[in-house]
C-alpha cells in the first residue's frame, strides 16, 4: 500500500515540473496525445523561406476511453464554471475555461492548529499554490499552468495568474485578427514572420 491512499488525493511526495504538468493538460485537452514539448517550431529566413522545420514528437497516448476522458473534460469545466467550483478565479466572461486547483503541503498541521498556525508560519512553510487549465473547452487552444511556491491555496492564488494569461492570449488574438482585417494581402504574413509569432 505504501502512499497509494495519499496519493490518490494529491499528497504524498510528488516531483512534477510546471512543464510536465501543462503537458498532462494538453494530452486532455487534444483527446489524449502526448507531444514533446519543444521551444522552437521553425526558423525562416530573411526572405520568409523556411530554413529550418522541428516538427512535432509523438510521445505517447493517454490509455483512456473516450468515455472518460468526456468525463475528465466535464469536470475540469465544472471546477471554473460551475457554483461551489474552487477554480472560479480563472474564470473568463466568453470563454469556458478548463482547469483544476492544488495545493501542496509543505508542513502538515493537525486540524486545530492550522488557523492559529497560518499566522506565524514562515513563508518557507506555507504551502504551495497550483492551477493547471486550457481554453477553450471546446476545440482548445492553449494550456496554462502555474505553481507558486508558498503561495497559498491554488483557487486563491494561482488561478487568477492563469485568468491573466489566458486573458491575455485571447485578448491578443482579437487584436491580430482586428488588425489584420485592416492590412493589405500578405503583410500578416509578413509581420508574423519579422515577429517570429507563427500563431
Amino acid at each position: 500500500m505504501g502512499e497509494t491512499i495519499s496519493i490518490s488525493i494529491g499528497q504524498g511526495f510528488n516531483l512534477v515540473t510546471t512543464l510536465q504538468l501543462a503537458n498532462a493538460y494538453a494530452a486532455f485537452a487534444n483527446g489524449g496525445t502526448l507531444w514533446r514539448p519543444y521551444l522552437v517550431k521553425k526558423i525562416d529566413a530573411p526572405d520568409g523561406k523556411t530554413y529550418k522545420d522541428f516538427p512535432p514528437v509523438k510521445k505517447g497516448e493517454l490509455k483512456l476511453s473516450n468515455t472518460t476522458m468526456e468525463i475528465i473534460n466535464d469536470a475540469l469545466k465544472a471546477v471554473v464554471n460551475e457554483p461551489g467550483g474552487t477554480g472560479q478565479n480563472a474564470k473568463l466572461a466568453q470563454i469556458e475555461v478548463c482547469g483544476k486547483t492544488g495545493t501542496s503541503q509543505v508542513l502538515g498541521l493537525p486540524e486545530n492548529e492550522k488557523a492559529r498556525r497560518r499566522k506565524v508560519l514562515s513563508a518557507f512553510h506555507k504551502d504551495h499554490a497550483l492551477f493547471a487549465s486550457y481554453a477553450p473547452s471546446k476545440s482548445p487552444e492553449i494550456v496554462v499552468a502555474v505553481i507558486l511556491e508558498n503561495a497559498g491555496g491554488g483557487g486563491a492564488v494561482a488561478a487568477p495568474v492563469a485568468r491573466r494569461v489566458l486573458s491575455a492570449y485571447f485578448e491578443g488574438k482579437k487584436k491580430e485578427k482586428s488588425a489584420g482585417k485592416s492590412e493589405k494581402p500578405g503583410e500578416s504574413d509578413n509581420r508574423r514572420n519579422l515577429d517570429g509569432d507563427d500563431r
